[in-house]
């Protein structure tokens, strides 16, 4: 059910609806939705947890790697001129 406004709005025109800013905010439950998954499958089982928590280690690998690639590109972040949004805002 997290993923359904995620879907619904990835298009050009919803970002330009929403702002860059409010789009990104919604779209940053992508993360969310995959640890909820986990959880979920973990209260479902019941005698055997090996499989929840290989797909939870399988995540926490993979958001891991998301981090250490924030944290490497610091340069990018601090400049708005290169962001995809000034791109954008640069074609209207």
């Amino acid at each position: 059910m997290l993923l359904v406004p995620l879907a619904l709005t990835s298009t050009d025109a919803a970002v330009r609806r929403l702002g860059f800013a409010r789009w990104k905010q919604l779209h940053r439950l992508v993360y969310v939705a995959p640890a909820l998954g986990v959880l979920h499958f973990f209260w479902r089982v019941k005698k055997d947890v090996s499989e929840p928590i290989t797909y939870g280690a399988v995540l926490a690998a993979l958001l891991a790697i998301r981090v250490v690639a924030y944290v490497r590109a610091p340069a990018r972040r601090a400049s708005p001129a290169h962001s995809p949004d000034a791109a954008r805002m640069r074609g209207r």
